[in-house]
């Protein structure tokens, strides 16, 4: 047995699989292979110096003075493992796991985290596998002759804070294939996948990944189609497991100039920023310290708000790191550019990269087999036509393309006729951007007229697009729409995309450009728009209006529904944008962008028809309601609404009377009576959406419960499945049912409620929200929070506000904080603690995000103060006080109340 290791010491810990099963299946043969196994793992460490300092049952613990002899031993034990005759049929698998670090040593023992990590790596190996931290791989530098490591990522272990890097020792004689570690992934991962090979670039791969050692922004620029996309995401995609919290793809792409990069960024991390604040301090506050790479591309278009937006977040998140791609450098301190050549034109005896990719298309569409060139003068085509497009990536992919239906040499034909333009001065002017502009351009002509049309009209779709919505820009049949869009996939000049919803189609942003260019030409943008945001608004009124939530089958044509709010206000078409704004309320809401749908939704108030500036009115309170606007008043919104509306029948008319209901029902009983008898009327008529009755339902019970009369929330009916219900109604709804009880004390119900199977689905839907930054959703979360309180689940309750206080972060909607003070207050009275209820209250709770918590914090500051119910009292106070919302919000006044209740109770929201 070797000496005692001291200082930096490393660890081997083992273990046999299965043991515990074959003990009891096969207990006279398992005892003579553990002796065998015993005798070979003694002998491995001892002959490389080590000491076995722990054996329980059949695990081993040893420790060495390097890190080089404990993975030495672990391998010559593995062997011996491997070569041993085993009695009977029983074969002995041991999983091993190595670390290093400093330990403390106390009679011949060790404890400490250095500990814990080895033994978690081993209970993440499999049977035969030898796993060793990053710590150990870092001080093995050569390995023995016959043993390698291999990176297999960061990975959570469990118990162990953060990630940490793992890799496998892989040697002669022992096995290597092993399924992955029985961990998950500590890397959060959002790269767009490739669907073809990557050819060439070794330098420039190892070239970016040394500028992203050594600086914090590194940017790739060069010409368009010169690869700088496709080798970010090489890069990135080599690289993931240097970033604990994560690498996120920025897609600017789609960002115009009615769209933000703040915006994009947010997508990205998805996060979706609330009301409050710059969308663009959000994000940086949600980046916070977190070590993450941000790949952000196609910056060009926009690179000035792309500079705002790098620059700030380099120096508020200083472990973010950005790998951009533009046509032009950021020119931001600190940056190192890296410029992206043409690949490579000489092979240097071998075939040069550009050729390589070129013959590699050729093998994907079956055209060669394995890189077989079929002719000497194939072969001679293949180079002149990459020098002729200048080694450029999208313009070789394009030209390979076309090898399906002409020779390599008929395609170098076709180059000397087109790419005659670009001799002179304006070739020097224009570079290698008119050569990829030439090169689509040349393809677009290798298509017929009916081809042609149809890659210029469908350029008007901003993103990816259904097969319906094609043909409603097309004008023309699902049949022949699908033939035409087939011959453009064939032709590389459209993709086709899988995901949950079936099969879509996308142009890559280069030919989308080119082909919306010859529609300008044309003259055709303005039938062909209008054609794609009338069936855009088509699509929404299908689905509902004025949902707040976006729904799931709105989420595909997001990006349609943006730009088409935004091609009505260019087009000065206010019927066009109410219709979009009423029918795809939730997409700006859930996408962030409350304020410019607001300014569209005022725009459209000025139409001519009274029943378009009803339906932009609606839109537009509902918008100032999200956004918690100073300047609109959504009750005014609603009323201005039903004044446009006349006695003429809308299907909107009873959504208006439940946003005029939602800020009269604490204080105007009069006022609310009259927009609920109204709502009654609406529904009877059919002039309202399928929700609308359980809104009026919720508010109602609402009603009552601040008049304190007895109610029984259980009246309320459950919520059809197959209603569509916006989703802002099911939060509502589930959280009155929980405050009726809970003002009774009904002890039963609020336990039935709590273990409702669809109350509990429900809960679940709105964390995940509430997570992605739809803050509204967690109000539920308040309501519930103070039901356990009342009875008898302080603690549990407490807990679980925090959990949710930590999904919505530093940024939270207007009114949540004040909705999870009332609840904490709640939990207060319960444990005993009225007075200290009362004071966290003081006059935050005329200012809770929704109706609902209002009452509910209302009676927690009378039962805190022992005062008795009493409605006026109630609506007096209420009106007295809102006048301070403005004051208490600027002084911050809730969050900090909320955070130091939180630290009193040694809870925490980060």
């Amino acid at each position: 047995m070797g000496e005692l290791p001291t200082g930096t010491v490393t660890f081997l810990f083992t273990d046999v699989v299965a043991s515990t099963r074959r003990w009891q299946e096969q207990p006279e043969t398992m005892a003579a292979a553990l002796a065998a196994h015993d005798g070979i793992l003694r002998s491995a460490i001892a002959d490389l110096g080590g000491y076995v300092f722990s054996t329980a049952g059949d695990a081993f613990a040893a420790a060495f003075s390097t890190a080089s002899d404990a993975i030495a031993a672990a391998v010559a034990a593995q062997r011996g493992l491997a070569d041993a005759e085993w009695p009977g049929e029983l074969r002995l698998e041991v999983r091993m796991g190595i670390n290093t670090g400093e330990s403390v040593e106390r009679g011949g023992d060790y404890f400490g985290p250095t500990l814990n990590v080895a033994a978690r790596a081993m209970s993440v190996a499999h049977g035969g596998q030898i796993v060793s931290t990053d710590a150990s791989a870092r001080l093995v530098g050569r390995p023995a002759h016959g043993i390698d490591l291999v990176e297999l990522g960061a990975h959570a272990l469990r118990d162990i804070e953060g990630s940490v890097v793992l890799h496998q020792v892989v040697a002669d004689g022992i096995r290597q294939d092993f399924p992955p570690l029985r961990t998950t992934d500590a890397t959060r991962v959002s790269l767009p996948s490739t669907r073809s090979s990557f050819v060439g670039r070794i330098d420039d791969i190892a070239r970016v990944r040394h500028a992203l050692e050594t600086h914090r922004l590194v940017t790739l620029t060069g010409a368009g189609g010169c690869g700088k996309t496709r080798l970010a995401v090489e890069v990135a995609s080599r690289v993931v497991v240097r970033f604990d919290d994560g690498v996120r793809f920025v897609d600017l792409a789609r960002v115009g100039e009615n769209a933000g990069v703040a915006e994009a960024l947010a997508v990205a991390i998805d996060f979706i920023p609330s009301s409050a604040g710059k969308i663009g301090s959000q994000i940086r506050r949600r980046l916070g310290s977190g070590r993450q790479l941000l790949v952000v591309d196609n910056c060009e278009h926009v690179i000035d708000e792309v500079v705002e937006q790098v620059d700030a977040i380099l120096v508020e998140c200083p472990n973010v790191r950005v790998l951009a791609t533009s046509r032009e450098p950021l020119d931001l301190d600190g940056e190192r550019v890296v410029r992206v050549p043409p690949l490579d034109l000489d092979g240097g005896g071998g075939r040069p990269a550009a050729e390589m990719l070129f013959i590699e298309r050729m093998v994907d569409l079956g055209v060669t087999a394995d890189g077989e060139v079929g002719a000497s003068s194939d072969d001679e085509a293949i180079g002149a036509i990459c020098r002729r497009l200048d080694g450029l990536p999208l313009a070789i992919e394009l030209a390979a393309a076309r090898t399906a239906v002409l020779s390599p040499a008929q395609i170098v034909e076709r180059l000397d006729d087109r790419f005659s333009l670009l001799t002179g001065g304006r070739r020097r002017t224009r570079g290698r951007h008119h050569t990829l502009e030439a090169t689509i351009g040349w393809s677009f002509d290798l298509l017929d007229d009916g081809e042609r049309d149809v890659l210029r009209r469908i350029s008007v779709m901003p993103g990816a697009f259904d097969l319906e919505m094609a043909t409603a820009v097309l004008d023309g049949s699902p049949a022949a729409t699908l033939d035409l869009l087939d011959a453009l996939v064939a032709r590389s000049l459209l993709q086709s995309v899988r995901d949950e919803g079936g099969s879509r189609f996308r142009l890559l942003e280069t030919i989308r450009s080119y082909a919306y260019d010859r529609l300008a030409e044309r003259g055709d943008v303005e039938a062909t728009r209008d054609r794609h945001s009338r069936h855009v608004a088509e699509r929404l009124d299908g689905i509902g209006l004025f949902f707040h939530s976006m729904r799931p089958v709105q989420d595909p044509i997001a990006d349609d529904v943006l730009a088409a709010i935004d091609w009505a206000r260019s087009r000065g078409d206010r019927a066009l944008a109410a219709d979009l704004l009423a029918g795809g309320l939730g997409v700006p809401i859930a996408r962030g962008a409350y304020e410019r749908a607001l300014d569209v939704a005022a725009w459209a108030t000025a139409a001519d028809d009274p029943l378009v500036r009803s339906r932009a009115n609606l839109a537009r309170g509902y918008l100032a309601m999200v956004a918690d606007s100073e300047d609109t008043s959504p009750s005014r919104c609603a009323d201005a609404a039903l004044g446009e509306a006349g006695d003429e029948w809308v299907r909107w008319r009873g959504n208006a009377h439940v946003l005029a209901m939602v800020y009269s029902v604490l204080s105007n009983r009069v006022v609310f009576a009259e927009h609920v008898r109204l709502a009654r009327a609406a529904i009877e008529t059919g002039e309202c959406m399928p929700d609308t009755a359980a809104q009026v339902d919720w508010l109602e019970t609402l009603g009552e419960l601040w008049r304190s009369e007895t109610v029984d929330a259980t009246r309320l009916a459950r919520p059809d499945p197959n209603v569509p219900v916006d989703e802002l109604a099911l939060v509502n709804l589930y959280g009155v049912r929980l405050l009726a009880p809970l003002f009774n004390g009904d002890v039963a119900a609020i336990e039935r409620e709590l273990i409702d199977a669809e109350a509990a689905a429900a809960r679940r839907r709105f964390l995940d929200a509430g997570a992605r930054g739809e803050h509204w959703r967690l109000s539920y979360e308040a309501i519930r929070g103070a039901a356990m309180s009342v009875i008898g689940r302080v603690d549990e309750a407490r807990h679980d506000l925090a959990s949710a206080l930590r999904l919505i972060g530093p940024d939270p909607m207007p009114g949540i904080a004040e909705d999870f003070l009332g609840a904490l207050a709640w939990t207060s009275i319960a444990a005993g603690e009225p007075a200290h209820a009362a004071e966290l209250l003081d006059d935050t709770w005329v200012i809770a995000r929704s109706p609902s918590t209002i009452v509910m914090n209302t009676v927690a500051q009378e039962r805190a103060l022992g005062l008795p119910a009493d409605p006026e009292r109630r609506t007096s106070e209420l009106l007295r006080r809102i006048h301070l919302r403005d004051v208490i919000r600027r002084e911050n006044r809730t969050r900090r109340a909320l955070e130091g209740e939180l630290a009193r109770l040694g809870l925490s929201s980060r």
